[in-house]
């Protein structure tokens, strides 16, 4: 513990080096220096989490500290001295990895098949999972289905908990020496089990996974990240997964789990043209999308067009200053939304902080 402004916090050793050699860089430091008052625990949270929390900082321009707040439970920050991990847990060695990462896409229950298959296959490994969900409902939801048959070895974790629930669940997620299935939101992917094998995420596509108050952590680009600092495979699960995490499988060469269905990525990037040297008209159907929906025209078939935007236009550029109108909380581009009605005028909203602004005539 450290104390602040007259209040003493919690705090964590992420580096130590001696004084006497470092005197004229603390010297010149643009920070005032605090003395520990108290050392709680040691062991709090494994040296690949640490690494992972400062690759997350700096892929999402934010502090070390903000990210750590975010990703460990305040209730075991105040008790640490209650929650260390056994000192066996650091000399578990990560498994090496190449960014292992695989989609799940398919209906619940096939998903939920697949997902018990893999943690069968990595508790005979000797190695725990860990289930990742947006919200609480979602916990519920899974951990029903998930637990099925390993009662004993699973436990259900996210930050409403009480306190005294919150540390028997950290007590036996640091403690069990069998690896177990641990169910839980993006809070206690800290927990220092050194044993993980496998981090799944799902439903993947959820909106909740993105933090709207700082530090603005994805939590899908955060747990790829602690999966690679911890060695573990990653899995992105669905119905359907983001086009980004589907061509992220792709680049692995990973096969997708449990569809067959064909999907294709089709590059709308305007081309230029090799006679007139200009660049092509732009189109919102592509030449290959044309094709498909003719032959099922001539073949008569139906076609569902699914469309994932959100907005009339994702972005405003100013026509004198050619700038993009921002948001002015959080500085997002700001979409508009078309009421449909001729007694409401259109919006400006905002999709990271919700702020909504009439626009001007």
């Amino acid at each position: 513990t450290i104390t602040i402004k007259r209040r003493v916090v919690p705090g964590i050793v992420i580096a130590a080096m001696d004084a006497k050699q470092a005197k004229i860089d603390l010297r010149n430091s643009p920070f005032a220096l605090k003395s520990i008052k108290a050392v709680k625990a040691t062991g709090l949270v494994t040296p690949a989490f640490l690494l992972a929390c400062k690759e997350v900082a700096q892929h999402f321009v934010s502090t070390l500290g903000s990210v750590l707040n975010d990703f460990i439970p305040k209730i075991i920050l105040d008790n640490a001295s209650d929650t260390m991990a056994p000192p066996d847990v650091f000399s578990i060695k990560p498994l090496p990895t190449h960014s292992d990462v695989s989609v799940c896409q398919g209906t619940r229950e096939e998903r939920m098949q697949h997902y018990r298959s893999v943690i069968r296959e990595e508790f005979a490994r000797g190695r725990s999972v860990f289930f990742c969900v947006p919200t609480i409902s979602d916990l519920e939801d899974f951990s029903e289905g998930l637990k099925r048959g390993i009662e004993k070895y699973t436990v259900c974790a996210h930050s409403r908990l009480s306190k005294k629930k919150m540390l028997e669940a950290w007590k036996f997620m640091v403690e069990e020496p069998h690896p177990i299935l641990i169910v839980s939101t993006k809070t206690f992917l800290s927990v220092p089990r050194g044993d993980i094998g496998v981090i799944i995420v799902d439903p993947e596509s959820s909106q909740s996974f993105k933090l709207e108050a700082r530090p603005y952590v994805d939590v899908r680009k955060a747990a790829e990240i602690i999966a690679a600092n911890l060695g573990a495979k990653l899995i992105f699960g669905d119905t359907l997964v983001r086009t980004e995490s589907f061509a992220k499988s792709n680049k692995s060469q990973l096969p997708r789990v449990l569809t067959d269905a064909e999907q294709i990525i089709v590059d709308m990037t305007r081309k230029e043209n090799a006679e007139t040297k200009k660049k092509e008209e732009f189109k919102i159907f592509s030449p290959r999308l044309m094709e498909i929906l003719n032959n099922a025209v001539h073949k008569n078939e139906q076609t569902i067009l699914f469309i994932n935007r959100r907005g009339h236009a994702s972005s405003t550029v100013c026509n004198d200053c050619l700038r993009t109108i921002l948001c002015g909380k959080c500085e997002s581009p700001l979409v508009i939304h078309k009421n449909g009605q001729v007694d409401k005028k259109s919006k400006f909203i905002c999709h990271k902080c919700l702020a909504e602004t009439i626009i001007p005539e």
